[in-house]
């Protein structure tokens, strides 16, 4: 027997109280620690969206390179084929030649521009104006600023 403060207490209805307090301890943490039904349908819902946004980031990248090389090429093709032939006997061939020059010209320019626009890596913040960046909102920052936001992909700290 041991001695309680309300009294004497065997040790049978000690390891008693002891195991339906632990019982309680634990059926109340599975409570809080267990997501609901809403819960779970959240995260589920989160989940497949998330999948679907990326599969869709993937095929629409691609899609959109057709688009732009369809377009160019209707563009191109409507100006060698439906614009410049009629205005042949008209202007002669010199002016003729010099404006399919300048329309070739630009239609390289533009292929060239949207391929490295879409190709060119979007590059990371250097790692001296890191620190600046690090350095300037800890000394800045106070409740109402939030912390330093971090890219999710690369992890690199985003510009402010």
């Amino acid at each position: 027997q041991r001695r309680g403060t309300w009294g004497i207490v065997s040790r049978s209805a000690d390891r008693t109280n002891r195991t339906e307090r632990g019982r309680n301890k634990r059926h109340t943490q599975r409570q809080t620690t267990m997501p609901t039904l809403l819960q779970l349908a959240a995260r589920v819902a989160t989940i497949v969206c998330q999948g679907v946004v990326k599969f869709f980031m993937f095929l629409t990248g691609p899609v959109l390179i057709l688009v732009f090389a369809a377009l160019l090429g209707v563009c191109v093709y409507g100006y060698f084929f439906e614009f410049i032939p009629p205005l042949l006997p008209i202007y002669g061939t010199l002016p003729i030649v010099v404006f399919s020059a300048i329309a070739i010209f630009l239609s390289f320019n533009i292929a060239f521009n949207y391929y490295y626009c879409v190709k060119t890596d979007p590059g990371q913040v250097p790692p001296k104006i890191e620190g600046a960046v690090r350095k300037v909102v800890d000394v800045e920052q106070d409740a109402s600023q939030p912390r330093v936001r971090h890219c999710g992909q690369c992890k690199n700290v985003k510009p402010l």
